[in-house]
């Protein structure tokens, strides 16, 4: 076996093996009588074909199959032989190999880099301080009351502190259906900023059992387009099936 180990930068290393056709021929055999033992051939009792039968119709299929397990045992040998441990997984970036002829493979893994530790004592780092804004504890405390909040059932909507269950479906720019583009019992919290503008703005002052209609703008890229860019509307049908109002109107205690 031949063992070529190079560099490619701190932390990367290629190892580059090639074996003879005699260090080959034990594990190929090998391969071939354990193949052996499952062909079932015409005019053979199962396991009970010749060798040079199967060689011939099966021999390329059996050495292929064989050879990435061949390759993996010699390289966990060589990395073992010098003392190296990959860290990460091996990632085979090379393989030649024909029937009776050598075997050679590259394989690329990472090590642990070597570093100097250079002086750190008595060196001084900046703690940063943070100081506390008003909105930041008002978001905070507005965060605690929404997950700790209790709801009941209500007809309409009347401010932000309300749930709106709906049945969403998306329309075309003409008002079309978009097919497959329908979503029920979806849950429209009022008084959550990450919840699309324009739906909040549909729902304000919904009804229970009330059809809505938000309107957005969209940009989609044209290929063919020489401008490549164009703004299209886009819509979303909302039937209001269920509203709920918080409870929850006290201040939360505070964390701190």
């Amino acid at each position: 076996m031949e063992v070529n180990v190079n560099t490619i930068n701190d932390s990367e290393r290629e190892i580059e093996i090639n074996l003879t056709q005699e260090e080959l021929t034990p594990q190929i055999e090998a391969a071939y009588r354990k193949a052996s033992s499952v062909i079932e051939i015409r005019g053979f009792r199962k396991g009970k074909a010749p060798l040079s039968l199967i060689k011939r119709m099966y021999g390329e299929i059996i050495e292929s199959d064989a050879i990435d397990e061949i390759a993996n045992e010699w390289f966990r040998k060589a990395i073992e032989e010098r003392q190296i441990n990959p860290i990460g997984t091996p990632v085979m970036v090379d393989l030649k190999y024909k029937q009776n002829e050598p075997l050679s493979f590259k394989v690329k893994f990472d090590i642990k880099p070597e570093f100097e530790l250079k002086e750190y004592k008595g060196l001084e780092v900046e703690k940063p301080v943070h100081a506390v804004k008003d909105e930041e504890v008002a978001e905070e405390i507005r965060r605690l009351r929404q997950a700790h909040a209790t709801y009941e059932p209500a007809t309409a909507v009347g401010g932000t502190d309300y749930i709106v269950t709906a049945d969403m479906q998306e329309l075309d720019e003409t008002g079309a259906v978009i097919p497959n583009r329908k979503r029920n019992g979806m849950k429209v919290d009022m008084n959550e900023s990450t919840t699309e503008k324009e739906i909040k703005e549909a729902l304000k002052s919904a009804e229970t059992g009330g059809v809505y209609t938000a309107s957005r703008s969209t940009t989609r890229w044209q290929k063919k387009s020489p401008a490549g860019r164009r703004n299209r509307q886009r819509h979303s049908r909302c039937r209001s099936k269920k509203i709920s109002r918080s409870t929850t109107t006290s201040k939360a205690r505070s964390m701190w």
